[in-house]
């Protein structure tokens, strides 16, 4: 056995404001929390769209572990075109794409999530997302990783034009 601090993170809780767009950011296991907040932001009426990058190994991986939670969290009706996933697999030249209750597979080069985030098409989807005055980005997952993530995130910012927004980072 071993001492263990736990402390809350001041700024890794969802924002007042919910109209507000909220992009998530998980790497492997750093997804948990973020599932708590898309179950959260998808109950809210008026909550403004919320995206989710989630980096894994494997499609299997994903399809094993917290797919389901994601597919219900986006299901058709009253989340429909609120919220979004994107799943970058490292390890395998394909993406899933999760929104409206459905998944799909699109072929594409294996990449890390902040390479995905880095890209042209994903850059774009982020200076649009974190320009409303009230979005609020989040990044979870081990420390090397997220901070690399964290970079890439301020990179593809630092090449659009976009409004200030809140950066929550968690690490583990």
């Amino acid at each position: 056995a071993f001492p263990v601090d736990v402390e809350p993170h001041r700024k890794f809780h969802l924002p007042e404001d919910p109209t507000g767009p909220v992009v998530l950011v998980g790497i492997g296991t750093g997804v948990s929390p973020m599932i708590s907040f898309l179950r959260t932001r998808a109950a809210i009426n008026n909550a403004g769209p919320t995206v989710l990058y989630w980096g894994v190994s494997t499609k299997e991986l994903a399809y094993n572990s917290y797919l389901g939670d994601l597919l219900k969290a986006s299901k058709p009706g009253k989340t429909a075109g609120k919220i979004a996933v994107r799943i970058s697999c490292s390890q395998e030249d394909v993406q899933l794409l999760v929104a409206d209750g459905k998944v799909v597979e699109e072929p594409t080069p294996k990449r890390r999530i902040n390479i995905l985030l880095q890209s042209p098409e994903y850059a774009k989807e982020l200076a649009t997302l974190v320009g409303h005055p009230h979005a609020a980005i989040y990044i979870c997952g081990v420390s090397d990783l997220a901070r690399t993530t964290h970079d890439a995130v301020r990179s593809s910012l630092s090449e659009h034009k976009y409004g200030g927004c809140m950066i929550g980072a968690e690490k583990h």
